[in-house]
């Protein structure tokens, strides 16, 4: 609108004119108004050298409409985001603050004043101007980009407050609803596709209502949504799936139940839970098979097989003793969760993940150097800063506002052909952009042109810089390894595999699941 305002601005300009002309009965009007029509033209004109990046003329532009009206707000507003734009940070929060005092509901000049804010490290200021903005127009998708901007900044001191998370997850969730970038539209296409596919396919795919499937879990942590994402999909593929929580009475959950499966964790924590003779009991009557997810630290009774997320446990001769069934279950997208959204970027990276002694010395050579570099979110548990905990769907949509994913292993899965972590086929899942180290296997599971892998640490930086600054070589990767994952790496691939190990039936006519990288595995 304001570009094609000059045009109705000309006509009422010659009208006024030709009014003058006639009669001299309005002449102190018109002259207003011809006064006001030439500082309105003042100020699009300042707004056109904006657009055109030449801050200077629109300084001079806008600083010539506010010394002839200093209640010209608008000017105001536009000599702020100039004077910014050429750095005089002092002339820009002087303009911005007295076009909010003009108007103290213009979202546009509070936002500009919290971007000045933020220049200098005034997050506090900066949120209390974003925040006022939002009461304003909360559907301003600039307003909801700095808010997240501003939050991820205050994160880097310490973990956000409880109310901040909420704020960013609200914001998050808009700008993945609301932001819609014309270059991702094809990336998002193909994603819609590819999901609708996979939905499709594997939607009510078995289903024996008169079994269960119970998943112990504990109260936080990896473990804890990896169970809920399996039960999750589980429900989906049309198999009866339950959590049962640490402390949880599984002889509720079995009660009425004909056949049931209980999966568990194979650590003295865990099993001390369950009550292990009530299970012995229903093994024997063929009521319950108890599978146990192993690293091969303890043993584990009662069990019926073991589950372990190596990809190939037949090259570990760890697993060759073992006297039941191994399946091999490997991590992978939830198709339910992790799709693309839209979106844009607004933090250089984003990386969700629960931090360990274990993992210290890995973080403190892949992670950290991108965390202290490069403006973005740390999300998960464990560390002194950052997002704190988020939801799964939070997390998942956080993923669509980055430039960069980072992702990192362990040095013993760098070492030896064992697993690659859930991330690996999250992010191109979301349709995003990750860049990883290089885990032994993650060769054979993806190509040169599908995931961006660095060597070593110094090479990861030198390539998060790369990426950073070229958005376009971003693409093919994004392409080519979120065709993979959807195509090969996905629970419904995973948990398809599980239900044919448990000879679940599938209703007359569904097909078999497609066999796949992600294909479990079984070994005597």
């Amino acid at each position: 609108v304001d570009e094609n305002r000059h045009l109705f601005d000309d006509l009422i300009r010659r009208y006024a004119e030709r009014s003058r002309e006639c009669s001299p009965r309005f002449s102190r009007e018109v002259e207003m108004l011809l006064e006001k029509l030439a500082a309105d033209g003042r100020v699009q004109e300042g707004r056109r050298l904006l657009r055109l990046g030449d801050f200077r003329a629109a300084v001079d532009r806008f600083s010539e409409v506010t010394r002839r009206d200093s209640n010209r707000g608008d000017a105001w507003r536009g000599l702020g985001e100039a004077a910014f734009a050429v750095g005089d940070i002092r002339k820009a929060r002087d303009a911005t603050e007295r076009a909010v005092q003009l108007a103290p509901g213009d979202a546009e000049a509070l936002n500009n004043l919290a971007v000045i804010a933020c220049a200098q490290g005034e997050t506090d200021a900066a949120e209390r101007h974003l925040m006022a903005a939002m009461e304003h127009s909360p559907r301003s998708n600039d307003v909801h980009v700095n808010l997240l901007r501003v939050l991820a900044a205050r994160s880097r001191q310490a973990i956000l407050t409880e109310d901040r998370r909420a704020r960013l997850a609200a914001s998050v969730e808009w700008l993945t609803e609301s932001c819609d970038d014309p270059s991702r539209h094809s990336l998002q296409r193909r994603n819609r596709e590819l999901r609708a596919e996979a939905l499709g396919r594997y939607r009510g795919m078995y289903h024996e209502p008169e079994r269960i499937i119970l998943l112990h879990y504990p109260p936080n942590g990896a473990l804890r949504y990896l169970m809920e994402s399996w039960a999750e999909v589980l429900t989906f593929m049309g198999a009866r799936a339950a959590l049962l929580p640490w402390g949880g009475n599984h002889r509720e959950a079995l009660s009425g139940v004909s056949k049931g499966t209980l999966i568990t964790v194979a650590d003295p924590a865990w099993l001390g839970t369950l009550d292990r003779d009530d299970l012995r009991r229903r093994r024997r009557s063929g009521q319950l098979k108890v599978g146990v997810i192993t690293t091969l630290e303890h043993g584990a009774d009662p069990v019926d097989f073991y589950v372990t997320f190596h990809l190939d446990p037949s090259r570990d001769p760890r697993y060759a003793g073992l006297d039941r069934p191994l399946v091999s279950l490997p991590f992978a997208a939830n198709p339910l969760r992790h799709f693309m959204r839209k979106g844009t970027a607004v933090w250089d990276y984003f990386f969700v993940g629960t931090n360990s002694p274990l993992k210290a010395a890995d973080t403190a050579a892949w992670l950290m150097p991108v965390v202290e570099q490069s403006d973005g979110l740390l999300a998960g548990v464990g560390w002194e800063h950052g997002a704190g905990e988020l939801p799964v769907e939070v997390s998942a949509r956080c993923y669509n506002l980055a430039a960069v994913c980072p992702n990192y292993h362990l040095s013993a899965q760098r070492d030896e052909f064992n697993e690659v972590n859930e991330r690996t086929y999250v992010i191109p899942a979301c349709g995003a952009f990750e860049l990883v180290d290089q885990p032994s296997a993650l060769g054979e599971l993806f190509t040169a042109d599908e995931m961006a892998s660095a060597a070593t640490p110094a090479e990861y930086r030198d390539m998060f810089d790369y990426f950073l600054r070229h958005p376009d070589a971003r693409i093919p990767y994004v392409e080519k390894g979120m065709e993979r994952v959807w195509r090969e790496y996905t629970l419904f691939h995973v948990l398809a595999r599980l239900l044919e190990f448990l000879e679940y039936s599938r209703p007359e006519g569904r097909p078999a699941a497609v066999a796949g990288a992600g294909e479990v595995r079984v070994t005597a």
